[in-house]
């Protein structure tokens, strides 16, 4: 009697094609979202209440990265703009 019914489940399946791609739509929907709040939410949560301490602003570090900024736009601007021959264009006669 089992084996029988195992063996006409995947034509009730067949025969009802829209419910059951809806149930498996709303079963991989609800994955998702357990999946979601188990690795987002609740990681997130947590990483914020580790959180204690108040974001300082370092001013020397400030200056140093400004110098090194300023020192390479002088390296850019002092190379000049070079113009080069176009090798694929014919000389006008």
């Amino acid at each position: 009697m089992k084996i029988n019914k195992l063996k006409n489940t995947p034509f009730a399946i067949a025969e009802h094609a829209f419910w059951a791609c809806l149930i498996l739509f709303i079963i991989s929907l609800i994955i998702s979202f357990l999946l979601f709040y188990r690795y987002d939410y609740i990681a997130e949560k947590q990483a914020m209440e580790g959180l204690s301490q108040e974001c300082v602003f370092n001013r020397e570090v400030y200056d140093n990265v400004l110098l090194i900024w300023n020192n390479q736009e002088e390296l850019f601007n002092s190379i000049g703009n070079k113009e080069y021959i176009n090798p694929f264009l014919r000389p006008v006669d």
